[in-house]
């Protein structure tokens, strides 16, 4: 009896230990194709914030904007139409807007580990910036924040305009917005 019983905690203890799944071929040959993957596209800045004060960091955007119109695009990596409006919304945006309006890219509630590859996949350019755990809340009161995707557009006097879901890469309203924006006088 003794015998069956540590045989039964002997299977039982084995059967729980998890064992690490093999790597499939396609998973090996991805990884030794990282480096390239990692790369970033040109004109894309990782950014730290010089205050350590999050209730200032939004501040700090707008000094360093000088005076230019801003988009804010607040994601997460882990964001499927964050990263759907990377695919598409956000290139013809960029491509209309380029050189007049700042582009500013705040990743939020993520793995730092995984914020630079999905810049890299997406190429995404413009100012990026790592929101750390417990810095967020701040912004998500200056900018009424309540999830992701969120976008925030900035005139020239450092004001906010609007700030939403619906001010979205791929919504047509949004570059009208910021044509406007654009032909106002600071």
């Amino acid at each position: 009896m003794k015998k069956l019983l540590l045989l039964l905690v002997f299977i039982a203890v084995n059967a729980c230990k998890e064992e690490k799944p093999k790597p499939m071929i396609s998973e090996v040959a991805d990884s030794s194709n990282r480096t390239e993957k990692l790369k970033l596209p040109e004109h894309t800045e990782l950014l730290t914030f010089v205050t350590e004060d999050p209730s200032k960091y939004l501040d700090e955007i707008i000094a360093n904007a000088n005076g230019a119109v801003i988009y804010i695009d607040h994601w997460a990596t882990w964001c499927g139409p964050c990263k759907a409006e990377f695919k598409e919304g956000t290139p013809a945006l960029k491509a209309q807007f380029d050189g007049q309006v700042e582009f500013v890219y705040l990743c939020y509630q993520s793995k730092k580990a995984l914020w630079e590859p999905n810049i890299a996949k997406f190429k995404v350019t413009g100012n990026h910036y790592f929101i750390e755990r417990g810095e967020e809340e701040a912004l998500f009161d200056q900018l009424s924040l309540e999830g992701f995707p969120t976008y925030t557009l900035i005139n020239k006097k450092g004001e906010i305009v609007e700030s939403g879901f619906d001010y979205r890469p791929s919504n047509p309203d949004t570059a009208e917005l910021l044509t406007g924006l654009l032909k106002e006088n600071p």
